[in-house]
This record gives C-alpha cells, sequence and structure tokens, in this order.
C-alpha cells in the first residue's frame, strides 16, 4: 500500500510518517505495509489529483489540508477560516474535538475514512513576496499571489484586493521563480522547505490562517482492513501526530533567524483592515466550484467565515467567558456548525411509504407494551415461536440434506438438522422450560457484550476520546443487567424474556415512528 504528501523529503511530516507506518507494521506482525512517498510520488497533478487517486481507490492513503479536500468534503473549509484560531491549543481543541468528529462523518458520505485525532500540524500561514512587503491589507491591492487549488483561499485573497493564481505545491518554487505569481502564503516551514528564500525577499507576518495535514485513507480500503489493524493505525496515527505537531511547531518557530540571515527581511502585518474586506465575500453560488455544493454546505462555509470574522471583534467578550469557563473557542464555533448541518437524505422508497412504517412502528409500540403489561404470555409466546422456528428449519434441513448425501460434510449437516429439530419439539412440547433457557442464554448474552463493550472501550480510549467512558459504562450496565437475570432464575424466566421483548418492540416501534414522520416531512418539502 502506498501513502502520499505534498512535503520534501525528510520534513517532520515524512519522517513522522514513516515511523507512524513502520510501528504499525511492526505492532502487526507485517499484516500492512504501507511506503510513504514524499512529494506525492512527483504525480503531475499535484494535490489534486492525489486527492481523486483517494476517492477512487487508486491510492490508500493521503495526508491533504482541509482547503483542497473541500472540493469533496465541502464543511472541510472550516479548518483554513481565516483568523478562526489565535494559537495551536486552539486549533487542536477544535480538531481533535466537535470540529474534528463532523469532519469525520461528513467524510464517510464521500467514501474517505478520515482518521480521528490525526491532523499533522503545518502552521499558521504568513505572506511572502519578491516585490514589497505587506504592511497592511492594502498592499495586497493587485498582487499575483500564488494560492492553493482551493477556491475558498482564491475568495479570501480577491477579497482583498488581490489577484489570487492557483498553483499546485509541486509547481510552487518555479511559479515564484518565473514571476507567474509576486508572493505566496504558507507557513515559515514551507518557505524554507521548499528553498522559497531563493526566490521570495520579504517575509509578512500575518497568521491569517492555520492549516494542517489530515491523515485519510479509502473508505473500502480501510473497512477490509482487520479491526486489530484499524486499531494499530489509529493509535499509532494518535502518537506520531502528537510528535510532529511539537516538531514543526518548534521549526516554524525557529527559522525566522534563519531565513534573515538567507536575506529574507520579516515585518508583522497590520491585520486589522483584514476582516472587513473578508466579511463581504461574494456569494459562493458565483464560483464555478460551488455549483455542486447544496445550501446547506453553502451556509456551513459562509457562516464558519463570517463567525470567526465576527468572533474576532468581540474579542473581549468571548476572553471574559472563556475566562470563566463558558465558552471555548471551539465550542463556540460549533454553536454556528450545528445549526447548519445539512438535512438527511432520505431514500425515495421511504418518503413514497412512510405510511407503512408508521403503521409497523405503531403495532410495535402496541404489542411491546402488551407484551410489558402480560410477560409471562410473551416469554411462552416467545418460546413457542422459536419452537416452530426450529421445527421448521430442522425437517427442511434434514430433507435437504438427504437429498444430497453424497455431497460433503454429510454427516455434520445431518446432525446440525437433527439437532435443531430436537431443540424445536423441546420448544414446543416444553415452553415453560423454554422459556427458562431463552432466558440463561440472554443473560450469558448480556454478560459477554458487557465484557466486549469494556473491552473495546478500554482498548480504544485514545481515537474514542471522552466518548470512550460512556461505551465502558454501557458494558458495566449490560453485566448488571445480566447479573439480574440469573438471580431472578428460574422463577423470573416466565416475566423477564417478555419484559425485555417488550422493551424491545416499544423502542423499535417509537423509532419507526420517528423515522416515517422525518420522512413524511421531507416528501411534503422535496
Amino acid at each position: 500500500m502506498r501513502q502520499f504528501h505534498n512535503q520534501s523529503p525528510g520534513t517532520p511530516l515524512d519522517r513522522r510518517l514513516k515511523e507512524m507506518w513502520a510501528a504499525v507494521e511492526q505492532e502487526t506482525g507485517g499484516r500492512i505495509r504501507v511506503r510513504t512517498f514524499a512529494g506525492n510520488d512527483n504525480i503531475p497533478g499535484g494535490d489534486p489529483e492525489a486527492r481523486d487517486m483517494l476517492v477512487s481507490g487508486a491510492l490508500e492513503f493521503y495526508t491533504l489540508m482541509g482547503g483542497i479536500l473541500d472540493e469533496v468534503v465541502p464543511i472541510a473549509d472550516i479548518q483554513g477560516m481565516p483568523f478562526a484560531f489565535k494559537n495551536n491549543a486552539q486549533v487542536y481543541a477544535a480538531l481533535d474535538g466537535d470540529i474534528g468528529a463532523l469532519l469525520h462523518q461528513e467524510a464517510l458520505t464521500k467514501g474517505i475514512y478520515a482518521v480521528p485525532r490525526a491532523c499533522f500540524e503545518n502552521g499558521f500561514r504568513h505572506i511572502t513576496a519578491s516585490t514589497h512587503p505587506i504592511r497592511n491589507a492594502g498592499d495586497l491591492s493587485g498582487m499575483k499571489i500564488r494560492v492553493p487549488a482551493s477556491e475558498m483561499f482564491a475568495d479570501c485573497f480577491r477579497s482583498l484586493g488581490a489577484q489570487p493564481v492557483s498553483i499546485n505545491t509541486n509547481r510552487l518554487y518555479d511559479a515564484l521563480k518565473s514571476g507567474m505569481a509576486e508572493g505566496q502564503e504558507n507557513p515559515l516551514a514551507i518557505v524554507d522547505g521548499f528553498k522559497l528564500y531563493e526566490v521570495q525577499r520579504y517575509v509578512s507576518l500575518t497568521a491569517h490562517m492555520w492549516s494542517g495535514y489530515n491523515l485519510l485513507a479509502n473508505l473500502a480500503v480501510w473497512r477490509r482492513l482487520p479491526a486489530d489493524v484499524q486499531d494499530a493505525i489509529q493509535r499509532n496515527a494518535v502518537k506520531y501526530v502528537r510528535l510532529q505537531r511539537a516538531d514543526n511547531m518548534a521549526l516554524n518557530a525557529s527559522l525566522q533567524d534563519g531565513l534573515a540571515k538567507r536575506g529574507m527581511i520579516f515585518n508583522t502585518a497590520d491585520t486589522s483592515g483584514f476582516r472587513a474586506p473578508l466579511a463581504d465575500l461574494p456569494p459562493l453560488e458565483g464560483t464555478p466550484r460551488n455549483k455542486g455544493l447544496d445550501d446547506a454546505g453553502r451556509s456551513r462555509r459562509q457562516t464558519g467565515l463570517i463567525f470567526a470574522l465576527r468572533r474576532d471583534e468581540a474579542g473581549t467578550r468571548n476572553a471574559s467567558e472563556r475566562s470563566h469557563g463558558t465558552l471555548s473557542h471551539a465550542e463556540a464555533f460549533m454553536v454556528d456548525i450545528r445549526h447548519t448541518t445539512p438535512a438527511p437524505i432520505w431514500p425515495e422508497s421511504l418518503k413514497d411509504h412512510w405510511t407503512l412504517f408508521l403503521v409497523e412502528g405503531a403495532v410495535l409500540v402496541v404489542l411491546g407494551l402488551a407484551a410489558m403489561l402480560v410477560p409471562v404470555v410473551a416469554s411462552l409466546a416467545v418460546a413457542l415461536f422459536l419452537g416452530w422456528l426450529f421445527l421448521i428449519g430442522g425437517i427442511v434441513g434434514a430433507v435437504t440434506t438427504m437429498m444430497h448425501w453424497r455431497a460433503p460434510a454429510f454427516w455434520w449437516s445431518l446432525l446440525s438438522s437433527i439437532v435443531t429439530l430436537i431443540a424445536g419439539l423441546l420448544l414446543v412440547g416444553w415452553p415453560v422450560g423454554g422459556a427458562v433457557s431463552l432466558t440463561l442464554v440472554l443473560a450469558v448474552y448480556l454478560f459477554a457484550e458487557g465484557i466486549a463493550s469494556m473491552m473495546f472501550a478500554f482498548r480504544h480510549r485514545a481515537p474514542l476520546a471522552s466518548r470512550w467512558a460512556w461505551l465502558f459504562l454501557n458494558g458495566v450496565i449490560d453485566i448488571v443487567l445480566a447479573s439480574i437475570v440469573v438471580a431472578l432464575l428460574p422463577a423470573g424466566a416466565l416475566w423477564v424474556l417478555g419484559i425485555f421483548v417488550g422493551i424491545d418492540f416499544v423502542f423499535g416501534g417509537v423509532s419507526l415512528i420517528a423515522m416515517s414522520l422525518e420522512a413524511r416531512h421531507a416528501a411534503r418539502n422535496a
């Protein structure tokens, strides 16, 4: 398998990715081996081509920033909203929390698995130029500035009066050298790693955006991996992302002196004049790239940008709220995002036949309530139903086996049919004893489910973050329920099973009713 990234060999991203995959290979005993290719293996189309390869399945793993991923997953724009974050701590809290979880869910719908808590660091972006320093927004007027192949970047700099030129990373140096663009914007690590100091003279510290590299996998490829291999990848991704972030932060912080010695001239820009033009971005519908976005996608993008700017203007109030623990940057950001989450896409069959699902849900609720009112009858009914099911299955299985008596595993198939037939006869002929047996099976299932949930939660506590405790608690509750069921045997067997069946029917029926009503609403608003 292959892992692409767009950085130069030997950079923190390249080094940590290689270490991560080496650790995964060792942990899995060589069952998965992933080779890392710097510079996207020199494919001519750069990041957009690599992204499309990932979606199609031609590439297994890729790291990509949100501004380019947004062509496929529009909400990924959120990661690079101008002035949305003031420091790395705020960035990581958001990307490892709710914003990262939202991006993960949206990516799944596009055939991409965004590994949780695995966004590598690129850093806060600054503007470089060959012709003049950027002291304020006015200095960007008419300037040809290279931006990534992302409409959001182009929109932002167009609103600031610049002339954005979309150029892939693999052509960045040549474009600046030839004069196709006067300047560009990137973290200092990119300026150093791509030797842009050879073709740029001025560095204006603006910190106007943050960008990082999301660790992505083709969804079909990911789902084919065994669970323990997935776990090894996710666990090591969290570890090596943390190391790479520290590497890159230290590198960006240390580069100013080194770049100055190479002849680059630094200044700190006044970015206060950036905000008003960015608040007046043109409607997204006017750009070719956004014609494929639905209203919710456009709203998310615009809402996120406007919110970032307004929040910065109201910094004093927000700082006060944060100091009292009432509002974090990430939490406040999520308030607007949650209001623009896209509506679910309902299957046409569900919208056309919502009444059938509504009736089915109502019937299940009535049956569930009846089972809870007369649990003894419900328990015996379940035993008899399963008994007849086993009886018929055993007869059919035995007849089919005898018709193919020369087939391999004949005796095993015959024995299985006989056992099923005997189980059916016992349940039909002795439903009370069958109810006791089924209740015992229920207790064993709850106990096994509880142990499995607790083990899974503990082993995946890193990728699950704060949610692992809830899964662990669910396992504890299952074990407690199993213990109660065992304690009530044998006398309680005649009503415990009926109560559980009744509860299951009620919850299933309520879910169907709610789903059918939502589908009706969607059908009427279509």
